[in-house]
């Protein structure tokens, strides 16, 4: 009975293992900019694709407004056109100047252990508290790392180390590592949201291992 208590307790430690054993991300990672999407490339895409969804929406109303009764809807009509132009203008994405640093670094060195600490270039740090249960949440707010950039929360999803920050601008940032080509490449998968209740842009950025 001691045995098997014993070997109970081994597995129950190994389940939560991962969290703190070293990560197949570690090391210094440097940019593959052929392989890469950019920040700004995929703002002028995701832009692009929510102006043209905006425009179609006076088209739509008007057809239904011809359908129902003719102009006696037109000043509706006319306002949502207004609104329209008024909120075609482009939207800025990649949140505050930290942010866009991280976002555009050509060189990460990630060291992960019982804690991970991420240099993005040699300009920005984050040291980042993993959270062993996951992408959980608890009362006392323990499982969370505070630093200049806002609220994270750290996890691993399998093999991919994961970061979400609630930013201090109230912007929200998602970031994935996972090794890749059998741990010669790092794959970064980046989604960034302006507001809360808005659209996410997500693009991938590629490296390739230096150390």
């Amino acid at each position: 009975m001691r045995r098997i208590a014993r070997l109970m307790a081994l597995a129950a430690l190994l389940s939560t293992a991962p969290a703190v054993l070293a990560g197949a991300v570690n090391g210094t990672w440097q940019l593959d900019p052929a392989a890469s999407e950019n920040l700004d490339e995929a703002a002028d895409a995701l832009n692009t694709r929510l102006n043209e969804e905006e425009r179609s929406k006076p088209q739509e109303f008007e057809r239904r407004s011809s359908a129902s009764g003719g102009n006696r809807y037109q000043a509706q009509v006319d306002a949502v056109q207004r609104m329209i132009r008024e909120d075609n203008r482009s939207r800025e994405w990649g949140g505050p100047p930290e942010v866009r640093e991280m976002l555009s670094a050509e060189t990460l060195k990630i060291y992960q252990e019982r804690k991970v600490v991420i240099l993005y270039d040699s300009a920005r740090k984050r040291l980042l508290r993993i959270n062993p249960a996951g992408r959980a949440f608890s009362y006392s707010g323990t499982e969370t790392t505070d630093d200049e950039l806002g609220r994270s929360l750290t996890y691993l999803d399998d093999d991919a180390l994961v970061v979400e920050t609630s930013v201090y601008d109230g912007s929200n940032l998602v970031e994935r590592f996972e090794a890749v080509d059998g741990g010669d490449r790092l794959r970064m998968t980046i989604r960034e949201r302006e507001r809360s209740s808005g659209p996410w842009l997500e693009f991938t950025r590629e490296f390739t291992r230096v150390d």
